[in-house]
């Protein structure tokens, strides 16, 4: 007989020992036994509904489905050029070519996959039991991975905290477990130490690669790193894990102020990014992961490049 285990929340559960009871028919005999086997349940984090996801500014040189900026062979339109002497007859615009009465191809863009790595914060988790900042940290994450790696990409994952973890870039169904396993490790651990970029491998952080950072923008030291990322030319978006939703203000008035003073001082660090050129969407209760990424799209479409 199946037994079916509902979790609340993602991580790694000992179910610990079992007890196991039968009866026959009528009720009368009845045989029980003890299982004293340690299980380990893995509950995996609930992905959020997203459909369009940031593009990097460069792409790698593997095919993947993302549109690369320079020309090739591809699919997606380009540009019209002059023939020259080894070019493809099927590449040949023969109206264009009719037209100006000389010989014209088709230019096209070729068809590659990116590197995306994705920054977790696990300086602080702030909330209950039931809800945190973490787990809607982990939750983000775990969307993000799965749907870039149905793109083709090469996915990567650095924890920065406490404790540095890190996962190198890879692509297929097995890096995507690889991920969730990791992901499902990550925790708070207290530390006053004061890490620096260099500390995490050259081999994760890609030059051309899209770096996602998910934060609730509470310790600076994260913030830090962030601004120490952009200053060393890497292609960084944040998505702010907004806790709100899950930190009420307190009873009072002076708990009341207390709670919009500390508001105030994220905003005060998502300006620090947003002026240091960093698209900054915001996820809270109000909006979805897939607005707070439109807002990220926004912002590197329209924004002017700050000089660091």
């Amino acid at each position: 007989m199946p037994l079916t285990l509902r979790c609340s929340r993602w991580g790694v559960f000992d179910v610990g020992g079992l007890e196991l009871r039968a009866t026959d028919v009528f009720r009368i005999v009845t045989w029980e036994q003890r299982l004293d086997e340690r299980l380990m349940l893995k509950a995996y984090p609930r992905l959020e509904p997203v459909q369009r996801l940031v593009s990097a500014r460069e792409t790698q040189a593997f095919a993947g489905n993302e549109v690369s900026r320079h020309p090739g062979d591809g699919i997606e339109y380009a540009d019209l050029r002059d023939f020259v002497a080894g070019d493809r007859v099927r590449s040949i615009n023969w109206r264009a070519s009719a037209r100006r009465q000389s010989l014209v191809v088709n230019e096209r863009h070729p068809e590659r996959n990116t590197d995306v790595v994705i920054l977790v914060d696990s300086f602080v988790d702030l909330g209950g039991e039931t809800r945190s900042t973490l787990d809607d940290t982990v939750r983000a994450a775990a969307t993000l991975a799965s749907r870039y790696l149905e793109r083709r990409d090469r996915v990567g994952l650095v924890g920065y905290g406490g404790i540095l973890r890190w996962l190198r870039p890879g692509m297929g169904p097995g890096q995507r477990y690889r991920l969730i396993e990791t992901l499902l490790e990550t925790g708070v651990e207290p530390t006053f130490t004061w890490r620096d970029v260099g500390l995490i491998p050259a081999r994760i952080l890609a030059p051309n690669a899209l770096v996602v950072a998910l934060t609730p923008l509470v310790d600076p030291r994260f913030v830090t790193m962030l601004e120490d990322l952009r200053a060393r030319r890497f292609d960084l978006v944040v998505v702010d894990v907004d806790p709100g939703g899950v930190v009420p203000a307190g009873p009072g008035k002076v708990a009341g102020l207390a709670h919009r003073l500390w508001l105030l001082e994220r905003d005060v660090l998502r300006m620090r990014l947003e002026r240091a050129g960093i698209a900054v969407g915001r996820w809270g209760d109000d909006g979805s992961l897939e607005e707070a990424l439109e807002g990220v799209r926004t912002f590197r479409r329209y924004a002017r490049r700050a000089r660091v």
